[in-house]
Formats: structure tokens, C-alpha cells, sequence
């Protein structure tokens, strides 16, 4: 009972949130969330000379149970009315496409995002005016999936009705708790076999009864675990030597690769599946119990 109520504040203290973030344009506005695990609080430490703080630090690497893919549409019309006519036309079509490859209706959730005005800048004789054009409408469309290799089944039948934007990929594991149970048990006995030693070797014995002195779960998403890097090598030249007539500089496009980059596991005591291909919601749970000397 103690166990499944400590669950919980950990679940309040955190915020808990069982969606993992991965691929999707949105991978291009986060790149410095790489988590690192602070080596000093795996330490075991002397508390005075009347006891031992010993840490257990457990990563687990848990598969998605599903994906939610987030693509996001447009249309521009001269009325509000003629493009959300012309915009739900082709989410209609792509909606009927995904049937056909065996996502049923319940599984799609369209949310309508935003309607903005398109302005244009006019000459008006010895002015420019800036006139109102148009409208934009956006939706995004949400598409629950099993199997990560529908994504690009869903992308084609999206880019044949002219939607392209993967805003991103959701991974939803459904059962935290059973998670939460693996880590703990997992970092109880890392704690245990650490205090056997401790105490083996200094010629002490525990009181039965330790303290819990802290505790602190982590999620890492896949969303914030992808790195990108850009590989090249150019001429190296200066604009004085080989542009003396100061022609305009066209510079060539380089490509960038994204990859995904697990959690060190440098510094755990256990690391849960460690050899998962797919990237997976990371959890962390770091430890630490006090053991008073007899």
C-alpha cells in the first residue's frame, strides 16, 4: 500500500504525461534537452558517522503501445466559406484513403486550428496600401496508428491531396504504473546489494528500518533525444581574393541529418532493455534510501 501511494506523488510531483514526442517537423526547434544523468548522485555516502545513503539509478527503454501522428493542412480562398469548402474536400479524400489501408474513422480526430487574413502590398499612386486578399485556414489532423511502419503509408496518401506537414509523432505507453513497479524493484535491489557490500566491508550492521531520503522519476521522449548535424567541407577563400568584382554569392544547400540519440547509460546501475532499435520513451527513476548503523 505504502508502494502504490509513494507511485503516486511521484506521478503528481512530475506531471506526469505518457506521450513521447518523436519525428515530425517539430524536431527541428529542439536540439539542447539531451538528458544526462548527474554522476554525483550515484554516490553512496557516508551520513556522519551514523549510517549510509545508498542511490539506485534504473533507465528502462519501453516501445510505444500506439502512435499519434499530428499532420497539419491548409487552404486559401477568397472567403472563409470557399476554403473551408475546398480544405475539408481533401481532408474528406485523404480520411477515405486511410480507411482504405485499415485506419478506421474512430482513430482520426480533425481539429481546426486557425483562420487568418492573407494581406497584399498595392501601389495607390504615390503610396502602397496593404489590402486584405484572402483568408488562410489550417487544421491539423490527428491519426492514431499500431505499427510504426504505417507512418509513410499515411504520409503518401496525405501528399496525394496536397498535405505534407508531419507536425509530429506522438508515443503513448498506456501502462505507467507497471513501469513505475519493474523501476522500483529494479532500484530497491541495486540498493540492497550495494548496502550488503558497504556494510560487509566497514563491519557494520542496518537497523531493519531505512529511510527513504529522495526520489525522482524522468521521462525522456524520443522528441527530445534526435540530434542533427551537417557534413561538408568547402573551399577555403576569402571575398578579396576570388570575388574582387563583389558578385553576389550563391552558396550551395547542405543537407542535414537527423539521428536518434539515446540516453547515456553511463553512471545507471541497470539499464532495462538496452538493446531496443526503435526509439523508445525512456524512464528514469533515481533512488536513494538512508540505512542507520546499529
Amino acid at each position: 500500500m505504502q508502494k502504490k501511494n509513494l507511485f503516486t506523488l511521484v506521478i503528481l510531483l512530475i506531471c506526469q504525461i505518457t506521450f513521447g514526442q518523436v519525428s515530425g517537423n517539430a524536431v527541428y526547434s529542439n536540439q539542447n534537452n539531451q538528458y544526462r544523468l548527474d554522476l554525483n548522485a550515484n554516490q553512496t555516502k557516508l551520513v556522519g558517522n551514523t549510517g549510509i545513503l545508498v542511490s539506485g539509478n534504473v533507465l528502462m527503454n519501453v516501445p510505444a503501445d500506439y502512435y499519434i501522428a499530428i499532420i497539419g493542412a491548409s487552404e486559401e480562398a477568397i472567403t472563409p466559406p470557399k476554403a473551408y469548402q475546398k480544405l475539408n474536400r481533401r481532408i474528406n479524400n485523404f480520411n477515405s484513403k486511410l480507411k482504405a489501408i485499415g485506419i478506421p474513422a474512430s482513430n482520426i480526430y480533425i481539429d481546426a486550428t486557425t483562420q487568418n487574413r492573407i494581406y497584399e502590398h498595392f501601389s495607390e499612386g504615390n503610396y502602397i496600401e496593404e489590402k486584405v486578399m484572402g483568408f488562410e485556414i489550417k487544421k491539423n489532423i490527428h491519426i492514431r496508428y499500431e505499427r510504426p511502419e504505417q507512418l509513410e503509408e499515411i504520409l503518401i496518401k496525405a501528399a496525394d491531396e496536397g498535405i505534407y506537414d508531419l507536425v509530429k509523432v506522438d508515443y503513448v505507453v498506456e501502462d505507467v504504473e507497471k513501469i513505475y513497479d519493474q523501476l522500483f524493484e529494479a532500484a530497491i535491489k541495486t540498493i540492497e546489494k550495494k548496502r550488503d557490500r558497504y556494510l560487509k566491508l566497514m563491519n557494520y550492521t542496518a537497523r531493519k528500518h531505512p529511510f527513504l531520503h529522495s526520489e525522482q522519476m524522468n521521462i525522456v521522449y524520443p522528441k527530445d533525444a534526435y540530434r542533427k548535424y551537417q557534413a561538408f567541407s568547402t573551399s577555403n577563400w576569402t571575398a578579396t581574393s576570388l570575388n574582387k568584382n563583389r558578385l553576389p554569392v550563391k552558396t550551395a544547400r547542405k543537407m542535414e541529418t537527423f539521428y536518434f540519440s539515446k540516453v547515456d547509460p553511463v553512471g545507471f546501475d541497470k539499464v532495462i532493455n538496452r538493446g531496443t532499435l526503435e526509439p523508445p520513451v525512456q524512464f528514469i527513476l533515481h533512488l536513494q534510501i538512508q540505512y542507520d548503523f546499529e
